[in-house]
């Protein structure tokens, strides 16, 4: 097994690094696209064969730690900050936060570390089709404990004694992957002499907890207040990155307040005059308006974007990239002071922010999702996508009649539900909403479309895409007479 690997991963090392020496050269935002996504599938790859690897040497008792100074908010940024793509991809949030109690500097194996948090990330990234996954670090009298959150299906009772077994798999597992992930992480955890532990709720999602053993090489200086007497609301629909930094913007001396949607940000921003307002994509186009009247009260708003909410609409302002980075926020709100703006001169108008028309995208496969949602994003659609046809259906249900789907994408072999199934399930809301206009539906499938064209017509479909998927293709639905029926 060891030799196997070995000399399987010596070719998919190669494409990765070349794919990264690609990446320093200058390309085009397109072609640095497809080539993180060239590499996203060898890193993969190299994921797999890295697991047989470890299994191999721990059946071999080939176990050896390392020890070193390591900082470990660098380590839980950089983890968050590699699986966010994927997670992005599929719609969802991810955030990291370490608490300021946390040594800035521990001595441990962080290799080791870093692989147990990635295989857990990267499973509650798999796993969770809406909401988000968190990774949080908090001291404990004798090290740190890690903990890994995600809002996904949770895990029944019957799974939980197999979960930990080699090449077991989640019941709705779909995709790469060798199931070892899990098996491997405990496995490790106990050879570093820690534990590592799962709290799962079905229909709520999971938590596992990694507390490991570490010597302090440099203490944390403690927080500093150097965020006092702002006044910051946070307006963030997503369930970690805005509870945590309105968190981090606490214990830097900040009077926070959080909203988690439009209706609670736009009551809150009436009630006072704030500092600075931080703000997400979901949040943001429906309180335009009572955005720049905060901002002509002297607010400083600053807006949370993904690479691709940039890429799609550019920026109206100061900005962060999520995973907002601590050191990223701190150098913003330091780079500038917090003082207000002249009234005259608001940083930004409405026009900086037009309402764009809303899409709902259903794909299971993280780099058809990422190829799909890039496309509707190049043609000015704001995206939520979702990873199975029952969260879509949950989605389109729970879209505001402000704010409503005008654009649905479905994969057709989806878990839990078809694509078929998913715009069934569309039109039944639909017709019991007594509703004027049809939502256009595209199928999108690796199959021969042709034989399913009558079957996807009785669904009430109203085009069917072949995979690969051709962007032609896409524009010309995009452009054509199905479209003319939102309103």
């Amino acid at each position: 097994m060891a030799t196997v690997t070995h000399e399987l991963r010596t070719p998919i090392t190669g494409v990765v690094g070349m794919t990264d020496l690609l990446l320093s050269t200058e390309l085009s935002a397109e072609q640095a696209t497809y080539v993180r996504a060239i590499r996203g599938s060898a890193e993969t790859m190299h994921a797999i064969v890295g697991d047989l690897l470890d299994v191999a040497a721990i059946e071999a008792g080939e176990f050896t730690q390392i020890s070193n100074s390591f900082a470990p908010d660098r380590l839980v940024a950089e983890i968050v900050e590699l699986l966010a793509p994927h997670a992005q991809a599929k719609g969802l949030d991810i955030a990291g936060h370490v608490s300021p109690e946390v040594p800035a500097l521990l001595v441990g194996d962080a290799q080791r570390l870093r692989q147990i948090l990635v295989n857990l990330v990267g499973n509650a990234v798999k796993y969770t089709s809406t909401g988000g996954v968190g990774l949080r670090a908090d001291p404990t009298p004798t090290g740190v404990v890690f903990a890994v959150h995600d809002t996904g299906p949770g895990i029944p009772e019957g799974d939980l004694r197999r979960l930990f077994g080699r090449f077991q798999r989640g019941m709705d597992a779909k995709g790469s992957g060798t199931g070892l992930g899990l098996s491997i992480a405990r496995h490790l955890s106990e050879r570093l002499g820690g534990t590592l532990d799962l709290h799962t709720v079905v229909g709520e999602g999971s938590t596992f907890t990694v507390s490991l053993p570490f010597t302090v090489e440099s203490d944390s200086a403690g927080p500093e207040p150097w965020l006092e007497g702002a006044v910051a609301l946070v307006a963030a629909a997503s369930p970690f990155e805005g509870p945590w930094l309105a968190e981090a913007l606490g214990i830097a001396g900040g009077e926070v307040a959080l909203a988690a949607n439009a209706e609670l940000a736009a009551r809150e921003i009436e009630q006072r005059d704030w500092t600075m307002i931080f703000v997400d994509q979901a949040v943001r186009e429906p309180m335009a308006e009572a955005l720049v009247r905060a901002a002509r009260r002297g607010a400083r708003v600053i807006h949370l974007i993904t690479p691709a909410e940039r890429r799609a609409g550019g920026t109206p302002g100061e900005y962060l990239m999520r995973p907002v980075r601590a050191q990223s926020l701190r150098d913003l709100l330091l780079r500038a002071p917090v003082a207000v703006p002249q009234k005259t001169e608001p940083p930004f108008t409405l026009d900086a922010m037009p309402q764009r028309p809303r899409a709902l995208l259903a794909e299971d496969d993280g780099v058809n999702a990422l190829l799909v949602r890039t496309r509707l994003e190049y043609a000015g659609w704001r995206v939520t996508a979702v990873c199975d046809g029952k969260a879509a259906v949950e989605a389109f249900d729970g879209a505001s009649e402000a704010d409503p789907f005008e654009l649905a994408v479905l994969d057709l072999e989806m878990p839990k539900l078809s694509g078929f199934d998913t715009t069934a399930a569309i039109r039944r809301i639909e017709a019991a909403r007594g509703a004027k206009h049809h939502i256009p539906i595209v199928v999108v499938t690796a199959a021969d479309i042709q034989p399913l064209q009558e079957q996807a017509h009785g669904h009430g479909v109203d085009a069917v895409l072949p995979k690969p998927f051709d962007p032609d293709a896409l524009s010309a639905v995009l452009s054509s007479d199905i479209m003319k029926r939102v309103g």
